[in-house]
């Protein structure tokens, strides 16, 4: 759930700044996909969840939040009453977003010693699409947030694709000791 939260706040973030920066429309459809993408995850956590009777007033209070933060940023690009410089905060906010949703991730790597689950397909494609973002960033000349994070991104999921390939070798090296010592 932690992760699901920081990404939504992250796309929410992302919504604002994309619509506030009035960035081209691929960058909005992105992010519309990605909220609705979420919006799909919520409802199924909710309605598959098997211990949703104890959990139902914290799916509720989810939506009650998501929703306002989606209805406020509405507002918010609508009345277009922020400056620049707002948005380009809530830009870096949301970049703040999707770095940290990997750190449990390679703080749980690293405590388990093991990647295992953690698909490299996904972990190369996130890779691929943050080179091409940051060159879209950068050929397009889009303000500084959108400049920033991908790079940043992109560091996170090399530690990752090194944590495979370390764990994976690790992992290896053990197999190989205990056949041998059998």
């Amino acid at each position: 759930m932690l992760m699901f939260g920081i990404l939504t706040m992250g796309y929410l973030s992302d919504f604002m700044y994309g619509f506030g920066r009035d960035m081209q429309w691929q960058y909005r459809l992105t992010t519309m996909i990605g909220l609705c993408s979420l919006a799909v995850s919520h409802y199924q956590f909710g309605r598959y969840d098997k211990n949703n009777s104890k959990k139902k007033w914290l799916y509720t209070a989810l939506t009650i939040f998501y929703c306002a933060l989606f209805f406020y940023a509405i507002i918010a690009i609508q009345v277009n009453f922020y400056s620049q410089v707002f948005y380009n905060l809530v830009g870096m906010f949301a970049n703040l977003c999707w770095f940290s949703y990997m750190l449990p991730q390679l703080v749980k790597n690293y405590l388990n010693q093991s990647t295992e689950g953690l698909s490299t397909l996904f972990i190369r494609l996130a890779i691929f699409l943050n080179i091409c973002d940051c060159i879209s960033a950068w050929t397009l000349e889009w303000s500084y947030p959108s400049k920033i994070g991908p790079a940043i991104i992109l560091l996170g999921n090399i530690i990752l694709l090194l944590q495979v390939k370390y764990y994976a070798r690790q992992s290896k090296l053990f197999s190989a000791l205990v056949i041998n010592s059998q």
